[in-house]
């Protein structure tokens, strides 16, 4: 189709029309082309999010009760531990940060992960006998009249180390919230660009693409003419 030829004067604004037309059309199609590229990459590809919520951290108290019914058993019950070797906690683990142990409870024969709440949910430990030396409700009263009088030194270490749980809860919050907030900004951009590549186009719009299609511009060559002639 041979290029249509356009007067002088109305060769500008159709030119800007036009490439503003065909400019808008563009970027609103590459954006959508991306999105769904990436929204395919995501779902055929990407592992899917691992990340859980972090369990709030063990109180002043449930510390002081975890070493307290430990020191009940071992030490006024004389029950033998039967952790194995690797089960065993050492203040210098990598992964425990608190201080030392107080005075107290130095010499108990704690599990490695005795301060980290919710491990009953982790993991799953062989069936144990149960020491059968006392009930449950009996060892919560003792626990509760030791915890009354306890020494300055084992409450000052219980609180320590509630504080440092607390400060690896809420860096781990932030984290889990910013994982669960990408994937669902993520989900929401997918759905969105799925939804505008199937939409139909309407039928205004097809109109006006008939009515206006791009057209190559020629502006006719003029001559000014001289003063002198």
């Amino acid at each position: 189709v041979p290029p249509k030829i356009i007067p002088p004067h109305f060769t500008k604004r159709s030119h800007k029309i036009i490439i503003l037309s065909q400019k808008k059309t563009s970027q609103e199609t590459i954006k959508t082309s991306i999105m769904m590229c990436a929204c395919s990459t995501i779902s055929s590809s990407a592992a899917p999010l691992t990340t859980t919520k972090p369990t709030r951290p063990y109180t002043e108290y449930n510390i002081f009760f975890q070493l307290e019914r430990e020191y009940i058993l071992q030490v006024l019950l004389a029950v033998e531990p039967t952790y194995e070797p690797h089960e065993i906690f050492h203040p210098s683990q990598p992964s425990y940060r608190g201080p030392n142990l107080p005075p107290r409870y130095a010499e108990l024969v704690l599990p490695n992960d005795w301060y980290v709440p919710g491990k009953e949910k982790r993991r799953k430990r062989r069936h144990r006998k149960s020491h059968g030396a006392i009930g449950f409700h009996e060892l919560s009263l003792k626990i509760a009249d030791a915890w009354k009088k306890v020494d300055d030194e084992s409450r000052t270490f219980c609180a320590v180390l509630s504080d440092i749980g607390m400060l690896e809860y809420k860096s781990a919050m932030r984290k889990f919230k910013m994982s669960t907030a990408g994937q669902e900004g993520i989900a929401d951009d997918c759905e969105n660009a799925n939804t505008k590549a199937a939409k139909k186009p309407s039928k205004k719009t097809n109109d006006a693409a008939k009515k206006s299609p791009p057209v190559e511009i020629t502006p006719i060559p003029f001559e000014i003419p001289s003063l002198h002639d």
